[in-house]
């Protein structure tokens, strides 16, 4: 009787120990799947993240680009110049090329608002500033077509002689000046 009931607890612990043994190993091979699912679940978030990042900067893009159309149709020529200018500052980041053309625009933008400020706006010198951050050679480009318009100032201040007077306000003086002189 007492081998018998050994034999039981043998018998029974041999398939305790076998059924266990059994029923880890399923596990042991389930937690490898895991770490990889788990590395997997990592990348997919990684990507999902890249989509909704590129989602988002083409959204933004597509903006920029609407709201630069608006901006070409401003009548004000400072305003339109500040805004195509800032426009392409921030769409450099998305689309650099674009970004140039629109910093083209607004240099264009600028020269004409310059010609026919009263004020002597300085709005190129503002777009400059804005180009140079971004782009070297653009801003070179356009530092060279600055200091051109300027030279060219220059010299058409240099030919007009201030103290010439229309034929006009010379026979005024003219004539004032004899009426003085005879007392009249």
């Amino acid at each position: 009787m007492y081998r018998s009931r050994l034999s039981v607890i043998v018998g029974a612990s041999l398939i305790f120990f076998t059924h266990s043994a059994s029923a880890q190993s399923p596990a042991t091979k389930l937690k490898a799947p895991l770490r990889n699912a788990a590395g997997t679940d990592k990348s997919d978030a990684r990507a999902e993240a890249d989509r909704i990042q590129k989602g988002r900067q083409s959204q933004a893009r597509s903006l920029l680009f609407s709201l630069g159309g608006e901006a070409r149709s401003f009548r004000d020529s400072k305003l339109r110049t500040r805004s195509l200018a800032r426009i392409a500052d921030a769409l450099w980041d998305v689309d650099a090329e674009q970004g140039r053309v629109v910093f083209r625009e607004a240099w264009e933008a600028a020269e004409t608002a310059d010609r026919e400020s009263k004020m002597r706006l300085n709005l190129r010198g503002e777009v400059l500033k804005l180009v140079a951050r971004r782009d070297h050679l653009l801003g070179e480009e356009f530092l060279r077509k600055l200091k051109t318009a300027q030279a060219e100032t220059e010299s058409e201040l240099s030919k007009v002689n201030l103290w010439d007077l229309p034929e006009a306000a010379e026979k005024r003086l003219s004539l004032a000046e004899n009426l003085l002189s005879t007392g009249d």
